[in-house]
């Protein structure tokens, strides 16, 4: 028979909840004035048209579009609307209102997370619960508040482009409320609300593709539709399994779509299988014990470059992931909710810890976003427990020890989070955050140099325009200051080229400062930037282009014409339409001068 939740006042819910919410904008109100960043910011929103309307042309981009390598059809919708909202023409004001949204979205999360452990709570601890109303409540609400302040929840929170994370664990937290509900009521309606919630969830993000494996988890434990009394007859399996036919087919569908939308905008190199199983087993251990102990979170993580697959680490890894599933399986008679909470778990990351390539970074606090729910649900539960116990000794004690230390822990992990945050404040701190963590990170280094260089224009525009109404004082101050930033930004260049020599867009960068006259190195510096740069990519279209515009400077215009047709092919290759004129013109100059007698 199904479980039924204990009564609970409206009032502690209330004031649960009201805790959870302030808990929430507390920790996470430094990000409300980040910037949008150089990274995907810029061509998610700061320069994306297909978000200025809702055209016919701009729907249709919305539901087809690739870019990088998502399919996000109701995200780009709500960017959309977002823009509109918050005067997306002033990137300020946008920037500000979409930060504001995706806090406002997180606490919207977290009240959802509360509701969900909860039912999970009373779902597997029916009698502890009944007994302790306020118990489960303070249980629900502490696990809710791990989830809700954690500093693993920054990304998505502080970094406009991560919005579309939040989007879609809040109604894939609703679909698994819903669920729960459908089988506890017995009403199909219940069964429909889930699958558009995950539906929604699906059109937001990718995130919630593993949640039908998830369900059938459920039924496992807390539900125990599934072994256990309810054993594996046919009779009792079957029904189970028909009942997520809807689920699956969405699921099929959504995954199917990101897979392509993965494969027609990224290529990487393919990896043995032992590779992938290490990197998997160390980023399943990566998530749980970050949760539980998060020691110095990042924006980027780095993977090791050349990968050592006899680490002792990685091994370490693959070795507890199979002790402890083995573990789990032996115990799940007596502990089902430990073989529960890492199965949900295992699954959520299944397609994010390198299985299937994601970029280049090791891990990324994102992915623990939906995965960690069943640890702070054990949390909770387990705050039930001490505060609910049959025995009456000590119970004083054991509640004042909860809250006090519950307490300790929450304004901790929430002071972390505030100044998380601030480490995605603009381009420029979020790249010194990526550095701090990983000395060894050459694109941290290179993104580095183009966010110290990017206020350069800015400022001595500003001080021609001083020098125009004659305060030269200020102009040489302002001129001072670009060169300051052009000097920090050469050292992180050659940073970055130090860790790897012929890093492409490194090396193109530091010799058009050296051509401009803005670092030390002239012509001859340039022309070997340009090579080296060559040297790592040999198709590289702005390397054969500036190398072309140089040759053109030396009068060298028969090689100029090599080097501008190949940047030319490239950029055809690369989809670049926007630089393809200025090459071809450039081009057309090189070939008139070539054929001069």
């Amino acid at each position: 028979m199904p479980a039924l939740s204990p009564p609970a006042s409206w009032a502690t819910t209330a004031a649960c909840l009201t805790i959870i919410i302030l808990a929430t904008i507390l920790s996470f109100s430094p990000a409300a004035d980040n910037e949008f960043l150089y990274w995907d910011d810029e061509n998610n929103l700061m320069f994306n048209t297909y978000i200025r309307s809702f055209s016919a042309e701009n729907l249709r981009w919305m539901w087809t579009t690739t870019l990088l390598g998502v399919w996000q059809p109701v995200a780009w919708m709500t960017t959309a609307a977002e823009y509109r909202l918050f005067d997306g023409a002033d990137l300020a004001k946008f920037s500000r209102g979409m930060h504001l949204a995706s806090i406002g979205l997180h606490g919207v999360a977290a009240v959802l997370a509360f509701f969900v452990v909860r039912r999970l709570i009373v779902l597997g601890a029916a009698e502890t619960a009944a007994r302790s109303p306020l118990g489960l409540s303070i249980g629900a609400t502490v696990a809710a508040l791990l989830f809700a302040v954690h500093p693993l929840r920054v990304e998505t929170t502080a970094w406009a482009s991560g919005q579309p994370y939040i989007l879609a664990i809040v109604p894939a937290l609703a679909a698994v409320w819903c669920y729960l509900l459908a089988w506890q009521t017995g009403r199909k309606r219940w069964h429909g609300a889930a699958l558009a919630c995950l539906a929604l969830s699906l059109l937001c993000k990718a995130l919630a593709v593993p949640l039908v494996a998830v369900l059938l988890v459920l039924d496992f434990y807390p539900l125990r539709r599934l072994a256990g009394a309810a054993g594996w007859k046919p009779s009792m399996v079957l029904p189970v399994l028909l009942e997520k036919v809807p689920y699956a087919l969405l699921t099929l569908a959504a995954a199917a779509l990101t897979a392509q939308a993965t494969w027609s905008t990224k290529s990487y190199t393919p990896e043995p299988a032992s590779t992938k199983l290490l990197v998997a087993s160390f980023c399943m251990l990566f998530y749980v014990s970050m949760t539980f102990v998060p020691y110095h979170p990042a924006p980027y993580y780095m993977r090791p470059t050349p990968f050592d697959r006899s680490d002792p680490w990685f091994i370490g890894a693959a070795v507890a992931c199979v002790v402890l599933t083995s573990v789990f399986i032996l115990i799940r008679r007596r502990r089902p909710w430990l073989l529960a909470a890492w199965s949900a778990y295992v699954l959520v990351l299944l397609p994010v810890v390198g299985l299937v390539k994601h970029g280049g970074q090791m891990a990324a606090d994102r992915y623990s976003y939906l995965s960690c729910v069943g640890w702070v649900a054990l949390v909770g539960a387990g705050v039930l427990r001490v505060w609910g116990g049959e025995t009456s000794s000590a119970r004083s004690v054991r509640r004042i020890a909860v809250l006090v230390l519950g307490g300790a822990v929450v304004v901790g992990l929430g002071l972390m989070t505030r100044s998380y945050c601030r480490d995605w404040k603009d381009s420029e701190s979020l790249w010194s955050a990526m550095i701090a963590r990983n000395p060894g990170y050459w694109m941290g280094y290179y993104n580095l140099a183009k966010a110290n260089k990017r206020p350069c224009d800015s400022l001595l525009a500003q001080a021609d325009e001083a020098e125009r109404r004659g305060n030269a004082a200020t102009a040489a101050q302002l001129r001072g200051e670009a060169v300051d930033h052009y000097r920090t930004a050469e050292t992180n260049y050659r940073k970055a080229i130090e860790l790897y020599e012929f890093y492409p867009e490194a090396n193109v960068d530091l010799g058009n400062m050296m051509r401009n006259g803005q670092a030390p190195g002239g012509v001859t510096g340039a022309e070997a930037c340009y090579r080296n740069a060559l040297r790592g990519r040999a198709e590289f279209h702005m390397a054969h282009f500036n190398l072309g515009l140089l040759l053109m400077e030396q009068k060298h215009y028969e090689e100029a014409v090599d080097h501008l047709e190949r940047a030319e092919a490239d950029a055809e290759r690369a989809g670049e339409e926007k630089r393809l004129p200025t090459i071809r013109q450039v081009l057309a100059q090189a070939r008139a001068h070539a054929h001069q007698p």
